[in-house]
């Protein structure tokens, strides 16, 4: 059975992001276990819930990121 370790102010984030962005964002990587962030030698946010990982067409990333920062306008 599958569990998810998102926080739910990660998700509730991540939503938000998402309907402001208004393009497809797949999501690469989320919640990972101890081990596996051992192994990619990763930071401790996606072991605790607060980090996602995502792909966006190209040209867009900076968009997203000023989206996710609070710095975009609405236009």
């Amino acid at each position: 059975m599958w569990r998810y370790h998102f926080k739910d102010e990660t998700l509730k984030r991540l939503i938000g992001v998402r309907k402001r962005f208004g393009k497809p964002m797949i999501i690469n990587s989320g919640y990972r276990c101890p081990a596996h962030n051992a192994w990619l030698n990763a930071t401790m946010t996606h072991i605790t819930g607060q980090a996602v990982d995502v792909q966006v067409a190209l040209g867009l990333a900076y968009r997203l990121i000023q989206i996710a920062q609070g710095k975009a306008s609405l236009v």
